[in-house]
């Protein structure tokens, strides 16, 4: 909202995370849904112990299918125009 007050056309993506597989989530849908009136809501990123090993210097290889699903069309769409 802080963004939109600055610049009202600055593109907003939300990325949801640590989502855990085994939990059904039963507001997902609607909240999703919400963040989708501000943005893009991307594919989620799912909650795994390789994510604790992410530093500013690596991210570990186990873990880039999963980043990639997520940021690959926001670089797609916003960056690479």
């Amino acid at each position: 909202m802080v963004l939109r007050k600055i610049n009202a056309k600055v593109p907003i993506a939300y990325v949801p995370n640590r989502v855990k597989a085994t939990v059904k989530y039963e507001t997902r849908n609607e909240v999703d849904e919400q963040l989708a009136k501000l943005g893009k809501v991307t594919t989620p990123l799912p909650d795994r112990i390789d994510f604790q090993r992410v530093s500013t210097f690596q991210t570990p290889l186990a873990i880039l299918p999963a980043v990639l699903n997520a940021f690959e069309p926001i670089f797609k769409q916003y960056i690479d125009e």
